[in-house]
């Protein structure tokens, strides 16, 4: 089932065509990263502008590896998805000083990754409450 959201709908008199308007995001843009663990959230990190593999790999060193431990007792397994900042030398070699084993899901499975599943979530309630939290700001 489909979700329902009112502004979608438009109107028109019969015989016209139905003006849809266009959106421009002109705000500010945040990337949200994150590491699931059996128990929930084991790191995040909120950072304004687009993610590139510098900032993901401060991100695993700085937040995400010190609460991980050495394979092969509890959070010792870090499992990614095939996208390019997962795969850079620099991380290989920090997880591996760590001792941190990697593991990378099949190609086109995201129904396998579920951080992205929760972000599903965090951003449809984003969107329903944006009139909202742009008040409260």
């Amino acid at each position: 089932m489909s979700q329902y959201f009112p502004l979608q709908l438009r109107w028109s008199f019969k015989g016209s065509r139905v003006c849809k308007p266009i959106f421009f995001v002109c705000g500010r843009r945040y990337t949200i990263e994150g590491a699931l663990c059996l128990n929930g959230l084991l790191a995040y990190a909120i950072q304004e502008g687009p993610i590139n593999s510098n900032n993901y790999n401060d991100f695993v060193e700085n937040i995400l590896l010190p609460k991980m431990n050495a394979y092969p007792d509890p959070y010792s397994v870090l499992v990614l998805d095939n996208a390019f900042i997962h795969k850079g030398q620099h991380l290989l070699d920090i997880c591996n000083t760590k001792e941190v084993r990697i593991e990378y899901l099949p190609s086109y499975s995201p129904d396998l990754n579920l951080i992205e599943q929760a972000f599903f979530y965090i951003k449809n309630h984003l969107r329903q409450n944006r009139y909202w939290i742009e008040s409260m700001l």
